[in-house]
């Protein structure tokens, strides 16, 4: 959740605004399997259009499909944020976002969290695992600066994961 909002249940009961832990687990829940099922349905498209002769628009489809996705997840974040006051996942199970401050600073922070954020702790993802399976193949670069910031990213980055996992925890 952004931390210049909190959430509360769109449908409230008279005695209850907050929402129930188990609200939150599925929205959650909900929000961590979108990812992979996207990414799925992109590299299944991008199949089926090099299979129909259209190979270079499929290869650029799975080249890209990332970025692609983050564009897509982005303008539909930013809908439901503007709309309904609420992320996609949040307004599936009737919740909403109420800003402590600016409206529009709160939703601009609020589409930070909920876009740019997971984009790029996927891309460090990708870059660890690339670079650790690098290491433990020996693969070495020419530069030497390139290969100590490799060494130094694979030993740094499981503790950033730590960190940025506990602080969101913590939400």
């Amino acid at each position: 959740m952004a931390t210049s909002a909190f959430l509360t249940s769109a449908y409230p009961d008279a005695d209850r605004q907050q929402p129930s832990v188990f609200e939150i687990l599925a929205q959650q829940g909900l929000t961590e399997t979108l990812q992979p099922a996207a990414l799925k349905l992109l590299t299944a498209l991008s199949q089926t259009l090099v299979e129909y002769n259209l190979a270079s628009l499929g290869s650029l489809g799975e080249k890209y499909k990332d970025e692609i996705l983050f564009m897509i997840h982005g303008a539909l974040q930013l809908h439901y944020l503007k709309v309904y006051n609420a992320s996609f996942t949040e307004q599936f199970y009737g919740l909403e976002r109420l800003p402590r401050n600016s409206d529009i600073k709160a939703k601009s922070l609020s589409w930070l969290e909920l876009v740019i954020a997971p984009y790029l702790k996927r891309k460090l993802n990708s870059l660890f695992e690339k670079c650790r399976e690098e290491l433990a193949d020996g693969i070495k670069s020419s530069d030497p600066l390139k290969e100590m910031s490799k060494e130094f990213f694979v030993k740094v980055y499981p503790y950033f994961h730590l960190l940025s996992t506990s602080l969101n925890f913590g939400k």
